[in-house]
C-alpha cells in the first residue's frame, strides 16, 4: 500500500467519520428536539393534574356545600311538619275556644230567659197574692236575680228558703 493509497482511505475514512459524526449531530439535534417535546408534554400534563386536583377540590367543595344544603333543607322540612302541626293545634284550639264561646253565650241567652220568666212568674205571683191571714210572721221578700251566673245557686237556695218557710 502506498501512501497515496492511504491518504485516499484516510480521506475516505475521514469523509465517512464526518458523516457520521453529521448523523450523529442530526440525531443529537433530534433526541434534544424530542426530549423538549417530552418535557412539554411533561409540563402539560403537569399542568393537567394540577388543574385535576383543583377541580377535585372544587368538586369536594360543592359537594360538602351541597350535603350542607341538605341538611339545611332537611331542617327546614322538619321545621315546616313542626310549624304545621303547631298550626293545626291552633286552629283546633280556635274551633274549640268558638265552639266554648258559642256555648257560653247559649247559656247566657237560657240564663236571661229562665230569668225573664222567673220575673213574670213572680211579678204575676205578687199581683195575684191573695194574703193569708191565718199565716203569722213576716212576709219575706223574694230575692231577686241579678243575672250572674256565679250567683246563681245562692239566689236558688234562698229562694228554696224562703218556699220552706
Amino acid at each position: 500500500m502506498n501512501v497515496e493509497e492511504m491518504e485516499l482511505k484516510l480521506k475516505q475514512i475521514d469523509a465517512h467519520l464526518a458523516a457520521r459524526e453529521e448523523a450523529l449531530e442530526i440525531k443529537q439535534h433530534q433526541m434534544e428536539e424530542q426530549t423538549t417535546a417530552i418535557q412539554q408534554a411533561n409540563n402539560q400534563h403537569s399542568e393537567l393534574i394540577e388543574a385535576m386536583n383543583g377541580m377535585r377540590l372544587e368538586i369536594q367543595n360543592v359537594v360538602a356545600e351541597l350535603e350542607t344544603i341538605r341538611k339545611k333543607n332537611k331542617t327546614l322540612v322538619q321545621e315546616k311538619r313542626t310549624l304545621e302541626k303547631e298550626l293545626e293545634s291552633v286552629n283546633s284550639q280556635n274551633i274549640l275556644a268558638s265552639g266554648s264561646l258559642e256555648i257560653e253565650q247559649k247559656k247566657i241567652l237560657v240564663m236571661n230567659e229562665l230569668m225573664e220568666k222567673q220575673n213574670e212568674f213572680i211579678n204575676s205571683s205578687t199581683t195575684n197574692r191573695t194574703f193569708n191571714s191565718s199565716r203569722t210572721g213576716k212576709e219575706i221578700p223574694l230575692p231577686q236575680f241579678e243575672g250572674n251566673p256565679l250567683e246563681f245557686q245562692r239566689w236558688i237556695s234562698n229562694v228554696d228558703d224562703y218556699f220552706q218557710k
